[in-house]
């Protein structure tokens, strides 16, 4: 099934659809090239690099950005926002609690079986994703603390599932 979100809109012909359509235009366009260059990369190990690779993982979490925010304007058309992915997606999980609407958000962080002051432990060495994705270095122009990598073949396989149950959603809450 084609998301009539995959035809080549205008700028006037995004404006002239409503915010949450906007956002999940904007969503499936990352989404888009996420997958497409994470294809390049999964092919060619030439080009798969850390840096492309965590231009991949960029805009993917601002397409899962997107598409939630988007959807949480459905039925909170006031809703403000910031970056916080969780935070985000808890949100939409509260407007959202039908199971068709479940999907497995990436970039959540687990803390199953950690005890509660380790969690907060935890949760203060998290770095923003939005941040984290975006820039080499921290906001002091020290490097991220952390060990990250990124594996492509494994990453497009959830990229082709995110996309579909996307647009599965999108299809849904036009209903």
């Amino acid at each position: 099934m084609k998301s009539r979100y995959w035809n080549l809109l205008l700028p006037d012909q995004v404006e002239s659809r409503s915010p949450p359509e906007q956002f999940a235009v904007y969503a499936i366009a990352y989404l888009d090239s996420a997958e497409r260059l994470c294809r390049l990369l999964a092919r060619s190990s030439r080009k798969a690099t850390y840096e492309r690779g965590i231009v991949v993982l960029y805009l993917t979490a601002h397409a899962v950005e997107l598409f939630l925010k988007g959807a949480i304007l459905r039925k909170a058309p006031k809703e403000r926002f910031g970056h916080n992915l969780e935070h985000i997606y808890k949100r939409y999980n509260a407007l959202y609690r039908a199971r068709r609407y479940r999907f497995q958000m990436p970039f959540q962080t687990d803390y199953t079986n950690m005890p509660k002051n380790q969690i907060k432990a935890a949760k203060a060495l998290v770095r923003p994703i939005d941040q984290l994705y975006r820039y080499p270095l921290d906001k002091d122009g020290k490097p991220w603390p952390g060990l990250y990598a990124f594996e492509a073949n494994s990453f497009l396989q959830g990229l082709i599932v995110l996309r579909t149950t996307f647009e599965r959603l999108i299809q849904d809450y036009d209903c």
